[in-house]
């Protein structure tokens, strides 16, 4: 399966409702994953979405060299992992040249060092207590 970018717009917009939703029911925080968010006019919808429903947000910046990213990539193909078939080391380079700097507050994660469950610490470290005591908004893109 590959997507078109009004596909994936709309995709983004479910993951949205769907976060509204949780929010709404009680959840302390919610993770957005499965876009890169590499452009300035996609951060600036989901700043957008964060404010309509008055979550904070928190943006975590998942890298890796491109070398871990082509194995991770590799392996996950061979193993049949992902059901995108656009998912390449092509389209994270495409993705990669036409990224443009997050312009706000963020952190930045390198999935190539330490264990999963540092990384993971790290993450919820900068999403910290509103994460806990109030609604909470944080997205992570997966090199």
């Amino acid at each position: 399966m590959s997507s078109t970018r009004a596909q994936d717009d709309r995709c983004c917009a479910v993951m949205h409702e769907r976060a509204a939703a949780l929010l709404a029911a009680g959840e302390p925080a919610v993770v957005l994953d499965g876009r890169t968010y590499s452009r300035r006019d996609q951060v600036d919808v989901l700043e957008a979405f964060a404010r309509s429903i008055g979550a904070e947000l928190r943006i975590v910046e998942c890298i890796a060299p491109e070398a871990v990213v082509a194995e991770r990539l590799a392996r996950d193909a061979r193993a049949g992992l992902h059901p995108a078939a656009n998912r390449s080391i092509e389209l994270h380079r495409a993705l990669a040249a036409a990224g443009e700097p997050i312009e706000r507050e963020h952190v930045v994660v390198d999935t190539s060092v330490g264990t999963t469950a540092e990384q993971l610490a790290r993450c919820l470290a900068w999403i910290g207590p509103s994460g806990t005591a109030s609604e909470s908004l944080s997205t992570a893109s997966d090199p």
